[in-house]
This record gives structure tokens, C-alpha cells and sequence, in this order.
């Protein structure tokens, strides 16, 4: 505060020594934006936020995915078969059957077990056609059609023993989208977070492209108070035209940086007013001037753990996901040993209605499936590979972490500079305005020359300019230690 206010008494000062002089018009007085309505109208409608935030919903899909291995299956069939049996050898001769299925299943696999199961109705209506010898004489062969019904409840279970043991393939996509939502809400928090940093760089940039346009008038202003002296002590005889020669191009450099200044503080304010307003007419946009007093929302705390930090987290989580990856491969590493086991409630029955009524057959079977291939190459790959990964994951986590830790080191220390810059340019400012006052006073007493006065103006506004410079690059580096602390937006 003692800073702001030391500039603000420098600024009113310069001013009521070289506006009269300069003979110009105060301009209209323009709205003030401050810093945090800036920042909270521009993250409102801010379209590089919202997309950001749709990154989500992409995540939501992709855990929704994954779920896909524990949805229950259900299966409707039917199935006709017609044959014509060779049966010579037989006293029955069996002419054509017509075996008709329909039945209806469910299989689902349940969580967290890699056990599966299958459990539904099968329905058989088995249609012969045949010629059997008659009981009664002279015993010819007489052609019988009958149908034979057959219902089937059933269900099956195989629960794997080695590869899959308690689900660790089935469950890894789950697992894996799950730890890829939280790293992609982790990402879209640190994308944020950037987009925020960016649009304060954007207010710092305006905050100084103004201010430097405004010392850059004020230097346009002594040159032309110059140039009008040294013009006038031409016309008399006092001086030559070298010296006048080089007012005039002192004069028009500083009509150029002013004109090119002019404009890179108008594009930055029509910027600051599209994320503001969200239009893109200028025309249609108030005009406002930064605040002076750039007040950052948030501090930086004094402690700084680097394990609680959004990246970190990134790290730990992208680690999770490589961790599970090799449980996962390690597990189709093992043989496929499964035991299986079955039960059929059954009845077979001539007539249709009454073939339902009860089930007088049941069956189970129970017994072990063993399966391992002589190579597997591409398993044993993909193990060693997801070694390697989980090697590298660690010589980068601690590189990464070096590298954030001395991130923090140079900004904290680079803030504590500035700090010491800002008093030293305080007191520049203090002494360049005690040198302007003494020559203005020698100057009114005529003791001095304008020439003196003006060098002493352009003195001060050199170092006014480098106070703000100076100032706008600490509140940077400021938001930036936040930014490594993760702080811009808790």
C-alpha cells in the first residue's frame, strides 16, 4: 500500500507539472475493472472451461465400458433339427425325426469372483416317425408317429482356480476406467487451473501495456514541450539546427512507441472485454482501464507438500493403473484351471401338458478343465513390458518431483527478489522526484533550463516504468508459485 500510494503522489505530481505546459484535455473518466470480477465473468462463460468439463463426461463413458463385463446376458433361442437315422440293423426302423428346441438363459459373471453362471430353460420336442413290427398278426410293419416332450432347468457353474482367480482379468477394464476418471478429473482440474493462470497473465499484460502507455504519453508530452522551446530559441538565434533536428526525432520516436503502444493496449483491452462481455463488437463494449493495486484472490501458503499436489496425485494414480495392469498380466500368466459344475432338473413325457407338471430326472455333473498352451509368449511380452513401464514410472516420478521442488525454490526465491526490486524502485522514485522538484524550482527561479526540467520528467517516468514492469512480473510469479502449489482455485 505504501508503494501504491508513493506512485499515485509521483503520478499527480508529474501531472500537475507538464499538463499545463502541455496544454492537453484530461480525458473521460473510464470504469475500473478489478482483477476478481474479471476473473469470476470470464471463468462463467469461459468455453475453453466448458470443454474442459465435457472431458468428464468422456470419462463417465469410458467407466461405463467397463462395467460391461458384469451385465447379465440374456439369451432367447430356437433351433429345428431334422434327420433320417440309418436304423437297418434295427427292428424298429426310425424313418425321420424332427427335434424342435426353444429355451431361454441368463449368464452373468459375478463381481470380484470370476465365478460364472448360467442358468435357465431348454424345451425339447423330439417328433419320430418309424415302422415297428404289430402286436397283433400277421405282425407286419406298421408306421407310428410320436412325440416325445423333454423340459430342461438347468444351471452351470465354472469358477476359475489359477488365471482369473477372484476376477483379476475381468475386473481390470472396471478397475483401470475407474483410476482413469479420477486421473482425467485430476487433468481437467490442472487444464482449469492453466486456463485460470492464463487469464490472469492476460489482466497483468493489459495492467502493464496500460500503464507503460501511460508513461509513454507523458514522455510524448515533455518531447513536444521540448521541441516547442528548442523551436522557439531557433527562430530567436539561440540555437542550430542540429540541435533542433534532434528534437524533432527524439519527438517522433516517441510519437512511434507511443502510436504502437496505443494499439497493444487496445487489443488487449478489447481481449479483456471479449472474456468479460463474451462479444466480440467493440464497438459494443465499455471502455475500462485496469486497477492500480493488482490484489491477487488467493496467497500462497509458507509450507509446501509436494505429495498433495494435483500432479503428484496424477503420478500416484497413472501408477495405480500400471500396478493393476501387471496383476492383471501376471494372472493370464497361470494356467486355466477351472472347476465346473452343472445340474439339470429333467422330464420326459409323451403327453405336452403333463410333461411339465413335474420333473421326475435330474442330472449334475462335476469335474475340473485344465488348459495351459507350451508357449506364451505374448503374456511373458506383456509382463516384462509392464515392468519396464513400472521402472520408468518411478526414475520419472522422482525427476518430476526434482524438478517441481526446485520449481518452487527459484519462484519463492525470484518473489523475495522483486520484493527487495520494488523497495529499490520505491526508492528511486523517491529521490527522482526530490532531483525533479529541485530543478523545476531552479528552473521557475532562472537558474536552469527547461532542457534540465524535462531530463529530470523523463528520468522519473523511466523509473515509474520500471516499477511497474518490476511490479506486474512479481503479482506473475505469484500466481505462478500458486499454480505449483495447486492453490489458483481452492
Amino acid at each position: 500500500m505504501k508503494s501504491g500510494r508513493l506512485s499515485s503522489v509521483i503520478t499527480a505530481l508529474v501531472l500537475s507539472v507538464m499538463l499545463p505546459a502541455a496544454g492537453g484535455a484530461v480525458p473521460p473518466a473510464e470504469t475500473v475493472l478489478p482483477l476478481r470480477d474479471f476473473l469470476e465473468r470470464a471463468t462463467m462463460s469461459n468455453p475453453d472451461i466448458f470443454a474442459q468439463l465435457d472431458r468428464l463426461g468422456e470419462s463417465e463413458a469410458l467407466d461405463q465400458q467397463g462395467r460391461a463385463v458384469y451385465d447379465i446376458v440374456f439369451n432367447l433361442h430356437y433351433s429345428r433339427l431334422y434327420d433320417r437315422p440309418f436304423s437297418d440293423y434295427s427292428s424298429v426302423k426310425i424313418r425321420e425325426q424332427a427335434t424342435d428346441t426353444a429355451g431361454a438363459a441368463l449368464q452373468w459373471v459375478v463381481p470380484h469372483t470370476g465365478t460364472r453362471l448360467r442358468g435357465g430353460f431348454d424345451y425339447y420336442r423330439n417328433r419320430i416317425t418309424l415302422d415297428a413290427p404289430s402286436t397283433v398278426p400277421p405282425f407286419s410293419m406298421e408306421r407310428i408317429r410320436a412325440d416325445l416332450y423333454n423340459p430342461d432347468i438347468f444351471i452351470e457353474v465354472q469358477q476359475p482356480l489359477l488365471r482369473n482367480w477372484l476376477g483379476v482379468v475381468d475386473s481390470f477394464p472396471l478397475r483401470q476406467s475407474q483410476l482413469n476418471r479420477r486421473i482425467m478429473r485430476e487433468t481437467v482440474d490442472e487444464s482449469i487451473e492453466v486456463i485460470m493462470a492464463d487469464l490472469y497473465n492476460l489482466y497483468f499484460s493489459w495492467y502493464l501495456s496500460h500503464n507503460q502507455l501511460r508513461i509513454y504519453e507523458k514522455s510524448l508530452a515533455n518531447s513536444e514541450i521540448l521541441l516547442r522551446q528548442v523551436a522557439r530559441r531557433y527562430r530567436n538565434g539561440l540555437t542550430d539546427l542540429s540541435d533542433l533536428s534532434k528534437t524533432k526525432i527524439m519527438n517522433i520516436e516517441y510519437t512511434k512507441a507511443r502510436d504502437l503502444q496505443r494499439t497493444r493496449a487496445d487489443n488487449l483491452g478489447m481481449k479483456i472485454g471479449r472474456w468479460y462481455y463474451g462479444i466480440d463488437r467493440s464497438e459494443a463494449m465499455p471502455r475500462h482501464i485496469p486497477e492500480q493495486e493488482l490484489s491477487i484472490p488467493r496467497s500462497a501458503e509458507p509450507r509446501f507438500d509436494i505429495r498433495g499436489t494435483r500432479q503428484m496425485r496424477i503420478l500416484e494414480l497413472s501408477r495405480r493403473v500400471l500396478e493393476k495392469k501387471l496383476e492383471k498380466e501376471q494372472s493370464e500368466l497361470l494356467p486355466d484351471l477351472s472347476a465346473v459344475f452343472a445340474y439339470h432338473l429333467r422330464n420326459y413325457d409323451l403327453n405336452r401338458r403333463e410333461s411339465i407338471e413335474s420333473y421326475n430326472y435330474d442330472t449334475y455333473s462335476a469335474g475340473l478343465s485344465f488348459t495351459y498352451p507350451l508357449g506364451n509368449s505374448l503374456a511373458e511380452g506383456r509382463v516384462d513390458e509392464t515392468r519396464a513401464a513400472i521402472r520408468k514410472w518411478g526414475h520419472d516420478a522422482a525427476a518430476f518431483e526434482r524438478s517441481l521442488t526446485q520449481g518452487y525454490d527459484e519462484t519463492r526465491r525470484l518473489i523475495g527478489t522483486y520484493g527487495t526490486l520494488l523497495e529499490q524502485d520505491d526508492e528511486l522514485l523517491k529521490n527522482a522526484l526530490l532531483q525533479l522538484e529541485a530543478e523545476d524550482r531552479k528552473y521557475r527561479q532562472g537558474r536552469s533550463d527547461l532542457f534540465f526540467v524535462i531530463q529530470a520528467r523523463n528520468s522519473l517516468l523511466n523509473y515509474e516504468l520500471m516499477r511497474i514492469t518490476d511490479y506486474a512480473q512479481s503479482k506473475s510469479l505469484e500466481v505462478q508459485l500458486l499454480g505449483l502449489m495447486d492453490r489458483i482455485r481452492k
